[in-house]
């Protein structure tokens, strides 16, 4: 008796696998296919070096250390969490927003916030963060007077 138990687990367990198998190919095609979700394109941080302007830099920075998290689209949990937290006011995306400046996103980075765990300098340098934050202030017109 134990030994047919144990074959109609095993059975089972067998059947639940092929069937989470076999719609896996089917799950990436269709993310594929939706097209806006795409995994950050710098895969290390040389290809950052051969950025030729800040603003480049940042970009590609945000791709490589920040974009998993708060990338645009429903599967980056941050952007999610934003989503939620500001509904219709404002954005969850960071790349969306026109409202984000410098010292905002060196706090964060530097400080963390909820889940989001903070960058030591080892990490994530002041020259590199001044890109990113950079980047990210992109939208922000300059304070009246400044030139």
């Amino acid at each position: 008796m134990n030994i047919r138990i144990h074959l109609q687990i095993v059975g089972v367990a067998l059947l639940s696998g092929l069937a989470f198998a076999n719609s896996a190919p089917a799950q990436e095609s269709a993310a594929k296919a939706e097209g806006p979700f795409q995994i950050a394109p710098y895969s290390s941080l040389d290809d950052i070096d051969h950025a030729t302007t800040r603003l480049e830099k940042g970009q590609h920075l945000f791709d490589y250390y920040c974009s998993s998290c708060h990338g645009v689209g429903h599967d980056h949990p941050a952007t999610l969490a934003l989503n939620k937290r500001y509904g219709d006011e404002k954005p969850g995306a960071l790349l969306l927003r026109k409202d984000i400046p410098p010292n905002l996103t060196k706090y964060y980075v530097r400080t963390g916030a909820s889940v989001m765990p903070f960058f030591r300098k080892a990490e994530i340098n002041d020259t590199d963060l001044d890109a990113i934050a950079t980047y990210l202030a992109r939208g922000i017109a300059p304070p009246v007077g400044d030139h």
